[in-house]
């Protein structure tokens, strides 16, 4: 009999009625245009020495700070209708009546105007500028910031329009229904707390609790008692769904994990994260409420301060100040409970996710748990979770197991465990598996061979000690299925560079010449003064790029001359010592710089290997193996096998499936750097990519030339190169799309970004969604609707990931005669029809399989608590990715299209789990970000 996984996503459908006199207050930033005017006149008296902004960020960390009733403080916000940008506070439910009046913002902004002058514009205000300030001071002693009065359900009426603020204060509305109720979860009481949650408004925490458990190590199985903090916090999000007149309010649960000691070591490059509880009105006369705000710490734990300076600003307006930093990180649990201590606030920081330092509770929860909050929410909001509805598989069980899956969609570790010759008494099992590894072997040479185009493979390992070279061989040899003793094939050579002194300089931090680092933590420069010491120190980080890039590049190039072929270098790096380095004094980018100059493919690996009376711990190991296997198959486009078995168990006919190509279209687009950069891959019948760059739109190039050619753009920085406007990036996509393909081809296209009003807005879920059309009207030299006649080999479909929000969180259940409870996560890639859309667009649901790490963890134990033993199951692991056909040909049978994406969330250089994008976008977006680290030197080509 067959049996199918089944989920509940966690979602809630809503509708205009539920919403009715909800309210919602926001309000516009009044003095924009004040001052706009105030900046031009300083660039006009100081062309050279003025911000591009008001300092807003300062303003709404203050904000912040003394209104814990918002939702969220001004944030940049464009109106669809008008395009013009603005700032926009919001306040929603009971703390509306609350919300900051027109007379504190006033005396709020005119002290924020005044700093703002005397910080920036000592010089000019004090002579010729001095009249300007004045207007703008004039201008903020006026109290016209002014609140407008709505409520949740007109906003639900017209999403789209306007700021689309529903999508932002819709949720808030909903977290804050929840304020102060309590709910029984694993026996315990539970009283949710509001949360500011940044740009994205309200969320909800829980109390803390404390947890203690018995975890049980995996290998050794020794047991020890474990205790740490933690707290639930709901996140909500408004989704909609390509062509569904449904609305969905989605419910994310992560666990929030409180630093329980003095904070020694912070991730590097990323702010330290505290909640704040303001007990009493930071500032007479303004609202109080228990919601918690988010203030972060900048400076690292070796010179903490709060981000922006509010202190400075809290001061001049006399309001309580915060307690100082330094204090907080050395007894984190001394300052939770309001006190004397506190200055009558409470103080949770938080622990990054995932990162160091190591927290004893686990991230994320299980599925028991995950239902227990989910249904605890529904009770509190009167909403029913899921419709009502649970989703069960298209695709039994049993069909995926490994036997029954083609080689494309195996990863490394499924391969390990693939018997190629079966067990029989005419062989002993020690040769049984000699032959067996042969035959992985040879699997493993010919995708090489394919990957590279048959030209010869060096792999360059470069590491500063024999244990980490021997390590990292012992790995390359693994994934290569090859014994330490085993010589090497003719088409692929080993190179290990040997340690020396010399590679002891060349993995020196960037030089820093006379300046200091820890100046970057100086409290309250002044603006000269601190611009005058980030000028100097961004000319010596470019110098000392500069000339890492060419001692990396000159020692390199000696190791090994000019050869045809490809070049894969392994290279080892050390991390940076926080306490006498900035982070951009790292080397990465030079190195891979250098990488690229020479035309090499490079993978970073960072160093130490961690040992410990065993040898070197199995957390070294799985770093070392992860950093081989992207070198080695990500960074070739390996697969193991041809695409057509995979497209024929997706249900594609036998000819088509021989000559389908599958194209990833992806963009990456980031404000740090600044850059809107998209490419295509394409997976080819012979089993080998391709990938397409807008600088050569009409020549499809080899994988490994591809990323060669990347590099070289990339080593320009030229921001024109890598900041594509978005008709060029339409322009791009069309080119794409449009080709009159002679053979059967898929695209791929991701959501985030492509859909936007100026580049493909038919692929969003509002009016313009169109069903087997294409609509490249907007795009010049195109300019047409296009239909399935006039392409008929194309079809397009979507895929939207997580994202902010997008695709649910979920838990699995089982059914027996018993009735309804928990299952465990799922042990296979799953897929599910999403029947609640009602939508004339085939909505598919891609679930990834458990990662084997967690599966480890899992394996014989039931759903557990996180007071119980500390979770299992990370939230980041196993979203949902939502596939929709946009474009299909008229007979097409869209469920097997659908599997295609969902099949192809294969890494084979994985040891378990299955990445969010399919495998060609998953390289696109790869190749792009591997670039990345280049561009924190800020070099162009012209330099160097």
């Amino acid at each position: 009999m067959d049996t199918f996984s089944q989920i509940v996503p966690m979602r809630f459908r809503l509708d205009e009625a539920y919403l009715r006199n909800l309210a919602v207050s926001f309000s516009n930033f009044a003095y924009e245009q004040d001052c706009l005017n105030f900046l031009e006149s300083m660039k006009q008296l100081s062309p050279r020495d003025h911000p591009e902004n008001p300092p807003y960020r300062r303003l709404n960390t203050v904000l912040t700070a003394l209104a814990p009733t918002l939702a969220h403080p001004f944030i940049p916000l464009r109106d669809v209708d008008t395009q013009q940008p603005e700032r926009q506070m919001l306040v929603v439910g009971v703390d509306v009546t609350r919300r900051p009046q027109p007379e504190q913002m006033s005396d709020l902004l005119y002290e924020w105007g005044n700093q703002w002058g005397q910080n920036s514009f000592a010089k000019a205000i004090s002579g010729t500028g001095k009249s300007a300030h004045q207007r703008l001071l004039d201008r903020l002693q006026q109290p016209v910031q002014q609140w407008q009065e709505t409520d949740a359900a007109s906003l639900f009426l017209n999403l789209d329009g306007g700021t689309r603020a529903g999508y932002r204060a819709i949720p808030s509305v909903l977290a804050s229904l929840l304020a102060g109720k309590q709910s029984r979860i694993n026996g315990k009481i539970v009283t949710w707390r509001l949360a500011q949650d940044g740009n994205a408004g309200l969320a909800v925490m829980s109390n803390p609790f404390r947890a203690e458990f018995e975890d049980e190590h995996l290998i050794t199985h020794v047991k020890e008692i474990k205790t740490g903090t933690f707290a639930y916090k709901l996140e909500f999000s408004l989704q909609t769904q390509a062509g569904s007149p449904h609305r969905w309010l989605h419910l994310y649960v992560r666990c929030s994990r409180y630093v329980d000691g003095h904070l020694r070591d912070a991730n590097w490059n990323r702010d330290v994260s505290v909640k704040v509880g303001i007990h009493q009105p930071r500032l007479s006369g303004w609202g109080w409420s228990p919601a918690l705000v988010t203030l972060p710490l900048t400076g690292g734990v070796t010179n903490p301060r709060w981000q922006d300076d509010p202190t400075q600003l809290l001061s001049a307006i006399k309001a309580r100040n915060l307690v100082a930093p330094d204090l907080l990180l050395q007894a984190p649990p001394d300052y939770r409970i309001a006190s004397s201590q506190t200055m009558y606030d409470e103080y949770f920081v938080l622990h990054a996710e995932g990162l160091k330092p190591k927290h004893k509770v686990k991230t994320g929860f299980d599925f028991a748990e995950l239902r227990e909050v989910a249904n605890a929410v529904s009770d509190l909001l009167g909403l029913e979770l899921s419709a009502g509805h649970t989703l069960i598989a298209d695709i039994p069980i049993r069909q995926m197991y490994r036997p029954q899956l083609p080689l494309m969609m195996y990863g490394m570790e499924d391969l390990e465990e693939k018997k190629f010759v079966k067990k029989h008494s005419q062989i002993s099992d020690e040769e049984r598996e000699r032959q067996n590894r042969q035959e992985r072997q040879k699997l493993i040479f010919a995708a090489l061979r394919r990957a590279a185009n048959n030209q010869p493979i060096t792999i360059v390992l470069c590491c500063s000690d024999t244990i980490s070279q021997t390590i990292l061989e012992q790995e390359i040899r693994r994934d290569l299925f090859m014994e330490m003793d085993e010589p090497w094939p003719e088409h692929i050579q080993l190179i290990i560079i040997p340690p020396t002194p010399m590679l002891d300089t060349l993995l020196a931090p960037l030089d820093q010449g006379q300046l200091d680092p820890h100046d970057h933590y100086k409290k309250f420069p002044t603006r000269a003064d601190r611009q005058k010491y980030l000028t100097e120190w961004k000319t010596q980080m470019r110098a000392a790029f500069r000339e890492k890039t060419r001692a990396w590049e000159n020692y390199l190039s000696k190791l090994l001359p000019a050869q045809s072929g490809y070049v894969l270098a392994l290279i080892g790096l050390r991390k940076l010592d926080s306490k006498k380095t900035y982070p951009d004094q790292h080397i990465k980018g030079a190195v891979r710089r250098a990488c690229n100059k020479l035309g090499w493919a490079s993978q970073m690996f960072f160093l130490p290997l961690k040992i410990d009376k065993k040898g070197v711990t199995t957390e070294s190991k799985a770093r070392a193996h992860n950093s081989v296997a992207d070198l080695i198959y990500r960074q070739t486009g390996l697969v193991y096998d041809l695409p057509r078995d995979l497209y024929t168990k997706a249900g594609i006919p036998q000819e088509q499936a021989e000559h389908l190509h599958v194209i990833g279209l992806f963009k990456l687009r980031k404000y740090e750097p600044r850059m809107d950069y998209p490419m295509a891959v394409r997976l080819c019948p012979n089993g080998t990519f391709q990938a397409l760059l807008p600088h050569k739109p009409q020549q499809w190039l080899p994988f490994m030339e591809a990323r060669q050619e990347l590099g070289k753009l990339f080593m320009r920085g030229k921001e024109e190169d890598i900041r594509l406007e978005k008709d060029a990036q339409a322009h791009f996509a069309a080119q794409i799309f449009t080709k009159m393909y002679s053979e059967p081809t898929l695209i791929l296209l991701e959501a985030q970004d492509w859909r936007n009003r100026d580049v493909l807005p038919q692929f969003a879920n509002g009016k313009t969604a169109l069903k087997n059309q294409l609509d490249l009207v907007h795009v010049k030299t195109f300019e047409r609707l296009y239909h399935q006649g006039d392409l008929p080999n194309l079809r397009i479909i979507r895929v939207r990931t997580l994202g902010a929000g997008e695709t649910p969180q979920y838990f699995a259940i089982q059914q027996d005669d018993e009735g309804i409870k928990e299952g465990k996560d799922l042990s296979h890639l799953t897929g599910f029809i999403d029947t609640q859309t009602e939508s004339e667009f085939f909505h598919y649901l891609s679930v990834g399989r458990l990662p084997t790490t967690a599966a480890k963890e899992q394996r014989g134990k039931p759903g557990l608590y996180k007071t119980d033993e500390g979770g299992g199951i990370a939230f980041k692991h196993q979203t949902i990715v939502e596939v929709v056909p946009f474009f299909l040909q008229e007979m097409d049978n869209p469920q097997a299209w659908c599997h295609i994406p969902h099949f192809l969330r294969i890494s084979p250089g994985w040891d378990g789990g299955n990445i969010a994008l399919p495998y060609p976008m998953h390289l696109a977006k790869c190749m792009i970000e591997d670039q990345l680290c280049i561009l924190d030197g800020g070099l162009n080509e012209e330099e160097t």
